[in-house]
């Protein structure tokens, strides 16, 4: 059956790199939120229907003229701020939709945990509590249910998932 809270299970998954279509809510939960005094710019981010796209758009969208007269910052390095954190979601090289950044299969082992411990994802988490036993599922985890803003590094500091990234996931419980 279905299991609970607190049960022990077993699942075989791999993940990958998936698209980022955030629309503005997303933009506002997601990355707004995690921006340091910027919070407040959620309803102007909300009216102005500001996506990811346009967001990542610093050359003729999302520029500093936008920013003072749209968004009504008069703060310059406010907007120097929020312009350098979406030019910096822009800059990620390493966001290749498709890639392949964790599997059970490349660590030739199952994964382990106990639901709602903390030791999976969120999305993880939340999704195979709803699954049963053979099931396979698909599973797209937006950045807060995934490794947020800080992403996932490897112990030497390599990216092994950028940060605010989306992710999808194949997972099967077994």
């Amino acid at each position: 059956g279905v299991v609970s809270p607190g049960s022990e299970v077993e699942i075989e998954y791999e993940g990958t790199l998936a698209i980022r279509d955030w629309n503005a809510h997303d933009v506002v939960i997601c990355w707004l939120s995690q921006q340091q005094g910027l919070e407040a710019l959620a309803p102007a981010f909300l009216e102005h229907d500001i996506t990811i796209d346009k967001l990542v758009d610093t050359d003729t969208f999302l520029t500093p003229d936008f920013v003072t007269s749209t968004l009504g910052i008069s703060n310059k390095i406010q907007g120097k701020k929020l312009i350098m954190a979406a030019k910096r979601l822009t800059t990620n090289n390493d966001y290749e939709v498709g890639r392949v950044f964790d599997s059970s299969a490349q660590r030739q082992a199952t994964y382990q945990f106990t639901l709602g411990s903390g030791k999976a994802i969120r999305a993880m988490d939340l999704a195979v509590s709803t699954m049963q036993q053979g099931e396979r599922a698909q599973i797209v985890a937006r950045a807060d249910y995934a490794y947020g803003k800080d992403g996932l590094r490897r112990s030497n500091g390599d990216v092994v998932v950028p940060p605010f990234a989306t992710l999808a996931f194949e997972v099967q419980l077994l």
